[in-house]
């Protein structure tokens, strides 16, 4: 049986770009291969703002791996998004694993409150 399971975490940088990474089993008995992690990012609306697709390397059973991704927030302004991503593994599919990203802000130094 082959079967896959993730995890998803996201980090803004300094540069209005996030840093994605899924974190992928082999929870299966057989090698895993020939699958593709598949990230969606969403707005509020409900518009896809992005879809990156990513080869898996090979995995045997038991064995784990991060997928790097990086989305650039420039001039995103449907806020909240929501990142989906799951294994493609032929005409199959992991379960999604998704997070909300609630905002992006920028802050420049020195700063005056009245």
């Amino acid at each position: 049986m082959r079967s896959a399971q993730g995890s998803l975490q996201a980090v803004p940088n300094n540069n209005a770009t996030f840093s994605i990474t899924l974190d992928v089993t082999n929870n299966g008995d057989l090698l895993l291969s020939g699958a593709t992690v598949e990230l969606v990012i969403s707005g509020a609306d409900g518009v896809v703002a992005a879809e990156l697709l990513q080869p898996l390397a090979d995995l045997q059973p038991g064995a784990s791996l991060q997928v790097p991704f990086s989305w650039n927030a420039a001039g995103a302004s449907q806020w909240p998004y929501t990142v989906r991503a799951r294994v493609l593994i032929g005409s199959q599919a992991s379960p999604a694993e998704s997070l909300v990203l609630l905002t992006y802000t920028k802050a420049f130094l020195p700063f005056t409150m009245k």
